[in-house]
């Protein structure tokens, strides 16, 4: 029976002994009840306080904040998340180093409802908080998207600087927030089209002394491998169809009549009409003629601890004019940077201990740029030989072109419209699918990585409107990413540093230990 009946009812009971037990147990009864009502309110002040403390010490332990903000920081949050007229005479303290983490404290008098009739005006309550970064190295894979469009404006500045500008900064405060025993290394994937891996790791490549680079030399560009290691993290000693070396990447000669292709050659397929420069100043950038045309200038930076020389890396990027834009050989070569496996052996293996971490940031949708060829070279033959393309002459998937050139531009799958390497198409949107699926594939390589203990993170940055929402490019990276949190839009250039400054924070992996 609820005790407020059991009350009522020996109220009610008019018979002498009940009234005198009412009347001894009255005080007694009012007293448990106070006790009851206070401790109620105590432990649920308490919880109150118990997560304001722990929001504002997470908030002041913060590894990217400055050491001036944290009081500051510690102060406002926990102002904002408790304030109480039953807590009186508030004692609140924080402390912070970069070993230990932060703790705080916060102290306050309870004042009691009705236990003042028993002597005790006011409850003392305290509650604590601890919070500390996760003891982990990190491994980090920069993918920059360097094509011609990079040098669009975003904001004040192009979306190449603002790229720069916001890698840089990410690069120096993960390094500020380093903890004394961590690692941190970071890694640089600039990317078009294609990948330039090194000329220095000629020795995983075939064909870099190929007939076709007479007059000039090999750029350090490959051809991705042909299924099923296109995007595999897999290296076998051997031929590139069964997992072994890349392919040297090799522009092949085309048509020389009516000069309606973008790399003619001397009017059979043996050479080109020339290996030069076609109207710019410079000695070498993509639009240089020959076997080399198209390749991206900016090489690959391997895995470093080097904080100088990663900043150096990206300083130096620039973007030139180019064909094409695909992100599976940018994620696939950032996958392989984070890897121990060769060609690239710097990364740790994969298990607890070390975070894995990719950001690839591109600016617009994936194309061959076939589609909007002023000239045709499909129209196109050799003047003095029938003309002839076969993919497995390097080692690519498709079928051969005969007698024209191509309608589309050769990437390092070949060429993607004609021959075919991912399956026929019949119109420019299909080639868009299957550069899609090539790159989804690519990304499931990479988070594939991450099970059991493995810690592994893919981060995607739709970089300017032209990977705005509704576009094919937009969704593409939203499935890339490793979680939905994982994905960033950023139109301007302070989305983009608010997106970098995120993954950094999300990369220290602040925890509350108490």
């Amino acid at each position: 029976m609820p005790t407020s009946r059991i009350l009522r009812k020996l109220a009610s009971n008019s018979s002498g002994g009940v009234v005198l037990l009412f009347s001894l147990l009255m005080p007694v009864i009012v007293l448990f009840g106070s006790i009851a009502i206070d401790y109620s309110r105590s432990i649920s002040l308490q919880r109150m306080a118990q997560a304001a403390i722990d929001a504002a010490v997470l908030a002041a332990s913060d590894a990217l904040l400055a050491d001036d903000l944290r009081q500051e920081k510690f102060a406002s949050v926990l102002a904002a998340n408790f304030s109480h007229s039953d807590a009186a005479s508030q004692r609140s303290s924080f402390e912070y180093t970069r070993a230990a983490g932060g703790s705080g404290m916060l102290a306050f008098d309870y004042t009691s409802g009705l236990l003042h009739v028993a002597g005790f005006d006011t409850i003392g309550i305290q509650v604590k908080s601890q919070a500390r970064q996760d003891l982990f190295d990190l491994e980090i894979a920069l993918v920059l998207d360097v094509s011609g469009s990079m040098l669009s404006s975003m904001g004040s500045t192009t979306r190449l600087e603002a790229l720069k500008s916001a890698a840089t900064k990410l690069v120096t405060e993960l390094d500020a927030a380093r903890l004394p025993s961590q690692s941190i290394r970071f890694s640089i994937v600039p990317f078009t089209m294609n990948v330039n891996i090194g000329t220095a790791n000629a020795s995983f490549v075939d064909d870099t002394t190929n007939a076709l680079f007479t007059g000039t030399s090999w750029a350090g560009c490959v051809l991705e491998r042909p299924s099923p290691y296109t995007n595999q993290d897999v290296y076998r000693s051997g031929d590139a169809k069964n997992g072994g070396n890349w392919q040297a990447y090799i522009w092949p000669p085309e048509p020389n009549s009516d000069d309606n292709c973008i790399n003619p050659s001397n009017g059979t397929n043996a050479g080109y009409r020339r290996v030069e420069k076609v109207g710019r100043n410079g000695t070498f950038d993509p639009w240089t003629q020959g076997p080399n045309y198209n390749c991206v200038r900016h090489t690959i930076t391997p895995l470093t601890s080097s904080v100088s020389d990663t900043l150096n890396a990206i300083n130096a990027l620039s973007s030139h004019p180019n064909m094409g834009t695909i992100l599976a050989p940018g994620i696939a070569w950032g996958h392989r940077l984070l890897s121990p496996e060769q060609p690239f052996t710097e990364g740790a293996s994969f298990g607890p201990g070390v975070r894995k971490i990719m950001i690839v940031i591109t600016d617009g949708e994936q194309t061959t740029e076939g589609e909007y060829q002023i000239n045709s070279c499909s129209s196109s033959t050799n003047t003095s030989a029938n003309y002839r393309f076969t993919p497995s002459n390097l080692k690519l998937d498709g079928r051969a072109l005969t007698r024209t050139g191509p309608r589309d531009m050769f990437s390092p799958y070949g060429y993607v419209f004609d021959s075919a390497p991912f399956g026929s198409n019949s119109n420019w949107k299909e080639v868009q699918q299957h550069l899609a699926t090539v790159t989804l594939d690519a990304c499931n390589e990479f988070k594939g990585r991450a099970n059991g203990s493995n810690s592994v993170s893919l981060y995607t940055i739709a970089a300017s409107t032209g990977a705005g929402p509704g576009t094919k490019v937009y969704d593409l990276l939203q499935q890339c990413a490793s979680s939905e949190r994982n994905f960033f839009y950023a139109a301007d250039d302070t989305k983009l540093k608010d997106a970098f400054y995120a993954i950094a924070r999300e990369s220290t992996q602040l925890r509350l230990t108490n």
